[in-house]
């Protein structure tokens, strides 16, 4: 069986853990970054204070 994809599998998302808020562009767009180490990278560039790099795995979608 093959899943279907939305091309975000293995990439890399910023949570702000003090908002639980994703770090996004100036457009309000979720960033999301090829790598974990270029996302770690932004993470001490803008010096933040309590962050999550998450790996994107599986999106769940209900069929409707």
């Amino acid at each position: 069986m093959k899943r279907k994809t939305n091309g975000m599998e293995n990439k890399y998302v910023i949570i702000d853990l003090r908002n639980m808020d994703y770090m996004k562009d100036e457009n309000g767009k979720i960033i999301y970054y090829e790598t974990k180490q270029e996302a770690c990278l932004v993470c001490g560039m803008y010096e933040f204070q309590n962050v999550w790099v998450v790996k994107l795995e599986y999106n769940h979608k209900e069929n409707q």
